[in-house]
């Protein structure tokens, strides 16, 4: 929906707190929003998967699904069974057929599926 240049990227970031807004409101069902960080977007509902692959390696599919919103245990920690299970479901109803969500992504290549 526009050319090179059109700011289609950046008000994308804008819109998910990677960038500032510097003029202009963000207004979400009537509701003013202030979004200064990812965190504050994702409280408002939004998210967005970027063109570029951005997964960490070195960590597991499932931590890589739930990279700063992991689900934690009454005592704080991180709750590694419910992340595991959690991711396990998510991608069984998207129908696919990966590694378990334990497997390091740096294990699976780009075009695996079994």
């Amino acid at each position: 929906m526009g050319g090179n240049g059109a700011g289609k990227s950046t008000l994308m970031k804008i819109l998910t707190g990677v960038y500032q807004l510097d003029n202009g409101i963000i207004e979400i069902d009537d509701k003013q929003e202030q979004i200064n960080s990812p965190t504050d977007a994702t409280k408002a509902g939004i998210s967005m998967i970027f063109q570029e692959f951005s997964l960490v390696p070195k960590l597991s599919i499932a931590q890589n699904i739930y990279l700063h919103r992991e689900p934690k245990t009454k005592l704080g920690t991180i709750d590694d069974k419910k992340m595991i299970r959690d991711s396990a479901a998510i991608l069984e109803s998207l129908d696919i057929k990966i590694s378990p969500p334990e497997e390091l992504v740096e294990n699976i290549s780009v075009g695996y599926c079994r």
